[in-house]
């Protein structure tokens, strides 16, 4: 469960630096139907566990980018002409 939140993260990091808020919005279900059935042997509660867990790792990670998203700097000084 553990390396599913942690890609959940990284997917979220990602999906906040490169798309809007409707692409979390498919990505969360998406998350939910993997998490459901990657746990499901584990039981009822487990799975639904892991399925918020999952959900709430993305979140938090397209959250967190989007909070640095101002921080990062796209555009470098141009460096002089040489000659």
């Amino acid at each position: 469960m553990t390396i599913l939140l942690a890609i959940c993260l990284l997917i979220g990091m990602a999906l906040g630096q490169r798309c809007n808020v409707f692409a979390l919005v498919v990505a969360t279900g998406v998350a939910l139907v993997v998490a459901i059935g990657t746990v499901l042997a584990g039981g009822a509660w487990s799975s639904a566990l892991a399925a918020v867990a999952a959900a709430t790792a993305l979140q938090i990670g397209y959250l967190f980018e989007t909070a640095l998203q101002p921080l990062i700097v796209d555009d470098l000084p141009a460096l002089p002409a040489a000659g």
